[in-house]
């Protein structure tokens, strides 16, 4: 780069100081900073060996570490014996240790997002790199330097724990919309990751969507991540179910004009929703967590669902069973790395098809890691039975869905009965009257 970036000599020179002024590295313990983060080459020689000395159990002080400076012939490279010396001189409080090292991790922070910038800028006038290889550069130099926080005592965490109920209210959570299913799941939380399955043509896709708009409804951003269908059709099957439009009528452009005006007006009431979409053409699970990362950071969505999981590839691992198993791990990973609530539709097997019972945990194609990583998963099932609970058959169009939770590491399992009108693509608690 020809042109200066911003940096603090003071700064980096009072915590390497405060590094030294402990014999056991109590300073750096309580202010730890990676060495690659210094802006000046020799601090990075400096904190590098501080880091290496603490870590092997060494004394650490001005004089100890020009010593191991000049055994590794760096001490000339750093200003000599005097310079350590001037650094523990520079301090003017031990106590704002911690204060100089978040300050320097902001100009780091700075410094990163500057060279993502002029790299992006670098890749756009050259041939080669592809929109999607500039855009990852970009959002790469987005992500903040992060540090270990170390071991949380159980003292700390009593008191974490002790505010979170001082609130008295618990934070809200997007929801389904399903009354039973979420008086189970108590709401879609953050960090978490979410599986429905179920066989072929049950409406796995069609509940992801119905989600999407419950949750959009009460202001939760949401991305819709499809590989299997395009966003126009998935935008259709929204409209129909807010329109109460047959679906097939948008396909077969067989609209009555009392059809079109209510497709207007629910046209009008999706495009309010805060619900983004994303198809990833070479559905590659990193393509997936870049775009997630992107639109957390642009729209702070809240919620995710990726239609179907198994669709994706990872590209690194031989067998596609441990690929699978490599993908549900990322995705578990980035939906508690970003605090998100990740709903991810995966297709059953057809074993209990075959042996005449309902999908279970242990029924999801192609991987149990999928089942095993999960936090929640959901299993549906259509009921063959064609009799609402008054005992009037349903009406043409209609299934009874049994919904399972079958799986829930932090609530109640349990099944409960819904009913899905493909007519309009909408979920209900109870059945329409013929």
């Amino acid at each position: 780069m020809d042109f200066e970036v911003r940096h603090d000599l003071t700064m980096e020179q009072c915590l390497l100081g405060c590094w030294m002024m402990e014999p056991h590295g109590k300073q750096y313990i309580l202010a730890p900073m990676d060495p690659m983060e210094f802006y000046f080459t020799e601090h990075t020689v400096i904190a590098k060996t501080i880091v290496d000395m603490i870590t092997a159990g060494e004394k650490v002080d001005y004089l100890t570490v020009a010593s191991k400076l000049l055994v590794h012939g760096d001490l000339d490279r750093i200003g000599g014996p005097t310079y350590t010396k001037k650094l523990v001189d520079s301090v003017p409080s031990l106590e704002n240790a911690l204060y100089y090292r978040d300050s320097l991790l902001d100009l780091a922070h700075i410094r990163k997002m500057g060279r993502a910038a002029y790299d992006a800028f670098g890749m756009s006038t050259r041939p080669g790199p592809t929109a999607a290889d500039i855009e990852k550069t970009l959002t790469d130099g987005l992500q903040s330097v992060e540090q270990d926080e170390g071991a949380v005592s159980a003292f700390q965490l009593a008191l974490e724990l002790l505010q979170d109920m001082d609130k008295k209210k618990a934070p809200p959570v997007p929801h389904s919309g399903l009354f039973e299913l979420d008086g189970l799941l108590w709401g879609f939380q953050p960090s978490t990751m979410y599986t429905i399955a179920a066989r072929m043509s049950v409406g796995k896709t069609s509940l992801l969507s119905w989600i999407a708009m419950s949750a959009a409804q009460e202001r939760f951003p949401f991305l819709y991540i499809s590989m299997e269908m395009s966003r126009k059709m998935i935008g259709l099957r929204m409209v129909s179910a807010i329109a109460k439009v047959d679906l097939t009528k948008y396909v077969s452009y067989e609209l009555t004009d009392d059809d079109l005006k209510r497709t207007i007006e629910a046209k009008q009431k999706l495009s309010e929703l805060p619900i983004y979409f994303a198809s990833c053409a070479k559905r590659t699970v990193d393509e997936v967590i870049l775009t997630l990362r992107r639109e957390k950071l642009i729209h702070n969505i809240r919620v995710a669902g990726v239609d179907y999981l198994q669709l994706l590839h990872d590209g690194k691992q031989e067998s596609r069973v441990n690929e699978l198993d490599s993908i549900s791990g990322k995705l578990k990973g980035i939906a508690d790395e970003l605090e998100i609530a990740l709903i991810c539709v995966v297709t059953a097997n057809r074993a209990s098809l075959k042996e005449g019972r309902g999908v279970s945990v242990g029924d999801v194609r192609g991987s149990d890691s999928i089942a095993y990583d999960a936090d929640v998963a959901i299993a549906l099932d259509r009921n063959e039975e064609r009799t609402n609970a008054s005992g009037n058959f349903l009406p043409e169009g209609v299934d009874k869905v049994d919904l399972k939770v079958v799986k829930n590491r932090n609530g109640k399992t349990g099944d409960t009965v819904c009913f899905f009108d493909k007519r309009y693509q909408r979920w209900m608690n109870q059945a329409p009257e013929v």
